[in-house]
């Protein structure tokens, strides 16, 4: 999600194309949370804006925050349909960790990422009332609304507030976060249209697709997002905005269909070359006198980066639940980024929203040109180091990167990969628990460009003499300790483009590292079109590669020895990965 906004960012420049055009520019906002909002519309030249936030932390960030702004009130309460107390039921982690988002008026049941288990006594008020006492002014430019469930309460509470323009917040069903939404978006249009608010548009998301959907209140399970009204009497001047704005969502839709596309067509001319390239893995399992293992149940999966169709990736419940050691090391992660704004901020959310709590994260950009570095700015204050500056490639990024951590457990992830939920800590308990163990990975998973499941490497234990044959560590569940770094001079060798990870490896083992695979999977490995991996594993990698097992064996190794070679670790992953496939084995 984008930070703070939480995917709202085309809601938020609508508005601001809207309150240009209003002889009114006062803004009220009805769950401000931590000011995004806010702070966008000062910034856009806005002199009066109303916070109300109910959410003790947010409310004291909001004061802190607009402290020097004298055009910012805040109000630490609850807005609804009467004046009362109200109980804010507040949200959390099935770890029992308080969420940032989530904290409600409605009772919700349990789901599967979130629970509400404390409640706080909230001063709740009609915004009716606040007209009548004069907290607010009776009319307003912008009113918005985002209470996580109370929208309908507040839209009814209204009373002799007026606003030339409301946002609310709706869904139709989250079942894995909220569950079902307490009103429909047709029940929003029916009380604001008695009200003179006959013209709206819906910002109707699903799956990673968005379009502005004109006057239908028409929603489906899945679709999320906010409706922007328009009164009456300003719809003169406000219609054309709303009308240019589903043109140009509309637009950006077929673009998008029409990118997607061209993702697929790419795609499968990638997956017919991998399976030109993959075809040397799978001669590498034989039986018998050389003949192949051609029953497909059979054959490795180790070098294929596509098993089955999309779905849906599951995470066990347990992930998410992992404890820390009682002294958590403090954990140093390198992104290192250059054209990555389809995916690095989905790569960082995933670091951050671990929460662990001696997180070190340091982002390394080349100079990208395609909006990545304005989402690292975005992110800078959640970071410890973000650094834009040309290199020479990923190893002299790393390297730079790398120069400024100071953690005792370093790892790196790219800028399209995962971390699985719970990795952090469960690679800080393990390493507290071993303190022998110098390198440490765990099984992968594989996934799409939409985060969806398309298959699972799962490996057998740690065999350190097949590294001279080959580098089957998944690098984005790779972490090493500090000690093991500076004993293999600190370094990535920059002579490597695609092997630079088996390289490094390598001197770790030639340093006298303890490798351990752990029984668990750590990160998830993203196949898209773009990247460096699938566009280049035929040329510059099998190079890399060849030179590496020349400079470790001090001989040119040929196919048919590497296959025998390789024969004996890749049967012991077959084995693991039946047994994980029939539920044997659990991680």
């Amino acid at each position: 999600m984008t930070a703070g906004l939480y995917e709202q960012q085309a809601e938020l420049e609508l508005l601001l194309r809207l309150h240009a055009r209003l002889k009114n520019g006062v803004v009220v906002d009805v769950g401000a949370e931590q000011g995004r909002f806010l702070e966008a519309f000062l910034a856009a030249g806005c002199r009066r804006l109303y916070a109300f936030e109910p959410y003790p932390p947010h409310a004291e960030h909001l004061r802190g925050r607009f402290r020097d702004s004298g055009e910012v009130q805040v109000f630490e309460m609850a807005i609804g349909a009467r004046d009362e107390t109200a109980s804010l039921h507040i949200a959390e982690d099935k770890s029992g960790r308080e969420l940032d988002v989530y904290h409600s008026l409605v009772a919700y049941a349990e789901t599967a990422e979130v629970r509400w288990r404390r409640t706080v006594a909230v001063p709740c008020r009609t915004l009716d009332s606040l007209v009548s006492d004069g907290t607010l002014p009776g009319e307003v430019g912008i009113l918005k609304v985002d209470t996580e469930g109370n929208d309908l309460e507040v839209v009814r509470g209204m009373g002799r507030l007026v606003s030339a323009v409301v946002m609310v917040e709706y869904w139709d069903s989250v079942s894995t976060t909220l569950g079902p939404c307490p009103y429909s978006l047709r029940d929003v249009a029916e009380t604001l249209g008695a009200r003179g608010y006959t013209k709206f548009v819906v910002m109707k998301r699903h799956g990673g697709f968005r379009v502005l959907q004109p006057g239908s209140p028409i929603t489906r399970p899945g679709d999320w997002g906010n409706a922007i009204f328009v009164h009456d009497r300003v719809q003169r001047d406000l219609g054309p905005v709303l009308d240019e704005a589903v043109v140009t969502t509309q637009s950006a839709l077929i673009d998008t269909a029409i990118d997607l596309r061209g993702h697929c067509e790419r795609r499968l001319e990638i997956i017919r070359a991998m399976e030109r390239r993959i075809a040397l893995l799978q001669e590498q399992v034989q039986v018998g006198g050389g003949g192949r293992l051609r029953d497909r149940w059979l054959r490795p999966r180790l070098g294929r980066l596509y098993h089955h169709p999309p779905r849906p990736l599951e995470i066990p419940p347990a992930y998410r639940r992992q404890g820390l050691p009682a002294s958590p090391p403090v954990i140093s992660l390198v992104t290192a980024t250059l054209d990555s704004a389809r995916f690095v901020e989905r790569t960082m959310r995933s670091v951050l929203d671990q929460r662990y709590p001696r997180l070190e994260y340091v982002v390394q950009d080349g100079g990208s040109s395609d909006g990545t570095v304005a989402i690292l700015e975005r992110y800078r204050g959640s970071l410890a180091s973000v650094e834009i500056a040309r290199d020479e490639g990923q190893a002299d990024a790393l390297n730079h990167g790398f120069a400024r951590t100071t953690g005792e457990i370093l790892a790196y992830l790219n800028g399209d990969d995962l971390l699985l939920p719970g990795s952090l800590a469960y690679v800080a308990a393990f390493f507290v628990a071993h303190p022998a163990v110098d390198v440490v990975y765990g099984h992968r998973v594989l996934i799409d460009e939409d985060d969806q499941e398309i298959g699972r490497w799962v490996l057998p234990r740690h065999d350190s003499a097949i590294l001279s044959w080959a580098d089957y560590v998944p690098q984005e569940t790779l972490f090493w300790r500090r000690r093991i770094w500076e004993r293999a001079d600190s370094r990535f060798d920059e002579s490597y483009q695609f092997a630079m990870d088996w390289e490094l490896l390598l001197r770790f083992r030639a340093a006298g590292a303890r490798f351990r695979r752990l029984p668990r999977f750590l990160g998830a490995f993203r196949v898209h079109d773009a990247q460096k991996t699938s566009a280049r594993i035929q040329d510059v990698g099998a190079r890399e590669m060849a030179r590496l097992r020349e400079r470790e064996l001090g001989r040119p190794v040929s196919g048919a020895e590497l296959r025998w070679r390789l024969r004996g670790y890749l049967l012991r992953h077959m084995v693991y990965q039946k047994l994980y496939r029939a539920g044997v084995l659990r991680y």
